[in-house]
């Protein structure tokens, strides 16, 4: 073999080499799988929320004991308490100190301080305080160091300027004065779709500084499930969420195991348990025509996991999970560490748990836009 030949060999050896690694730090197989079943069964309470007037599509929060719906469209936050009764209305479009200039309201969470983040649908973010009276208006800035040339024709997985975030499942998590939300490329070489590289590659989440919007790391990589298929695309989409102590917890749609990372993002745990009767029969989408078709077919027939969200102060972590259009129940886990404790049936449209008042614990509400109603599912657990 002559010596090009010889370099290109050596150089094909060291990024194998490097790409493993990169998949060791980020993934391990877990040692065992721990169940120590505590219950079979939930006593789960319907909260019929009062009628109010809004577009219907939004979605629920939990801050500090009451109960909101955040209205995507109309840019409001509709305020309730335990008990479903209407409390108050905040914010609307506009540019006044206490509307919204976003046009749309694409995610929102509270954050340290008693404040309130919203992300708009072109990398605009707004702070509210607790007087809902906005205090900044920023721009994501992902510092683009790249050409959109060079971008297109050699994608590189750690060019910031191939990401957006996730906007169709758009979950913010915040610790000390970082914003986390999951990203995904814009690339047309590199993305979900038709890029194998994607899957091995490309960053998951990116961790913003919320004074100034800067962008300062892109974290994560996909699960090595998605390497059993040629493209998965339509399933994704990640859960995470991230612990007073800055650990994360990740979940990712067609991947039965929970992986468990320090606030360095460096693996700690793995464990997790399949959920129960879940119809898994994914089809392999591999072009855009077949992706935009069968999308929403494929999230209809089929079950992934939907959410994950831990509690603090109960040291629970709980995992949702659809089963697939066979069946009239979703599922639900309960962890306590990394042993499953709990896997249950719950309502259909009960697809995440978004928080703890004590004593119970909350679902997301469930939206009828036809009839103009709202609901949200609450239980115990005394353990």
């Amino acid at each position: 073999m002559n010596i090009k030949g010889i370099l290109i060999v050596l150089g094909f050896t060291l990024v194998i080499s490097c790409i493993n690694k990169e998949k060791n730090n980020y993934f391990r197989k877990p040692e065992v799988i721990k169940k120590d079943i505590k219950l079979t069964s939930l006593i789960i309470d319907t909260i019929k929320l009062d009628s109010i007037q809004s577009s219907y599509v939004g979605f629920g929060k939990i801050f500090a004991d009451s109960i909101y719906f955040i209205d995507k469209m109309f840019c409001k936050v509709y305020k309730f308490d335990i008990k479903g009764n209407h409390y108050n209305t905040y914010l609307k479009a506009g540019k006044g100190p206490k509307e919204l200039p976003a046009g749309k309201i694409q995610g929102c969470n509270d954050i340290k301080d008693n404040k309130y983040v919203f992300f708009g649908t072109s990398f605009d973010y707004y702070i509210f305080n607790n007087q809902w009276e906005r205090i900044s208006n920023t721009q994501i800035d992902w510092k683009i160091n790249n050409s959109r040339k060079e971008m297109v024709s050699a994608p590189s997985p750690d060019m910031p300027g191939l990401y957006a975030p996730s906007y169709y499942k758009l979950i913010l998590r915040n610790y000390e004065n970082f914003l986390y939300f999951p990203i995904i490329s814009q690339s047309p070489n590199f993305n979900f779709i038709n890029s194998k590289k994607y899957y091995e590659q490309g960053r998951i989440i990116a961790k913003m500084n919320m004074n100034n919007g800067k962008v300062t790391k892109l974290i994560g990589r996909y699960s090595p499930v998605y390497r059993e298929y040629k493209y998965l695309g339509q399933f994704s989409m990640i859960n995470f969420d991230i612990t007073e102590k800055g650990e994360f917890f990740i979940s990712y749609e067609p991947d039965s195991l929970i992986y468990y990372y320090n606030s360095d993002f460096k693996i700690k745990k793995v464990f997790g348990n399949k959920g129960i009767d879940m119809n898994v029969n994914y089809d392999e989408i591999i072009t855009l025509n077949e992706f935009k078709k069968m999308y929403k077919k494929q999230r209809k027939s089929c079950g992934f996991y939907t959410w994950i969200e831990y509690i603090d102060e109960r040291n629970l972590l709980f995992r949702n999970y659809s089963k697939g259009a066979h069946s009239n129940v979703n599922g639900l886990q309960v962890y306590r560490d990394d042993v499953l404790i709990c896997d249950v049936e719950v309502p259909n449209g009960f697809d995440k748990i978004i928080g703890y008042i004590h004593p119970y614990f909350y679902s997301n509400i469930v939206v009828d836009e036809e009839c103009e109603n709202m609901k949200i599912y609450r239980f115990k657990i005394n353990l």
